[in-house]
């Protein structure tokens, strides 16, 4: 996490390192933090489905289905397969 913090000290503006950062924070449960960073790397990064799909599972860790659905769905039609993609459909289809 050091590092990823130092790299967006860095690079503040680089979308990588704030989705990076995001997903640290996202696999330690700290899901607002994690969503603050991943929607700033997906408004310049918007057509990433990985990206997409780390900001729709921290909206599906936090409980906001309906942003969750909507933020996996996107990141797969951008792309049927990338690394998360089944996880991306397991948690879709447990939200119906």
């Amino acid at each position: 996490m050091s590092l990823a913090e130092t790299a967006k000290s860095l690079a503040p503006e680089d979308p990588n390192v704030s989705d990076t950062l995001g997903w640290i924070y996202y696999k330690k449960g700290v899901y607002m933090k994690a969503i603050s960073l991943l929607r700033e790397s997906v408004e310049k990064e918007p057509d990433n489905p990985v990206i997409r799909y780390h900001l729709g599972m921290a909206y599906y860790r936090k409980g906001d289905a309906a942003l969750a659905e909507r933020e996996l769905k996107k990141a797969l039609g951008l792309k049927g397969d990338f690394q998360g993609s089944k996880e991306a459909r397991e948690a879709l289809g447990s939200l119906k």
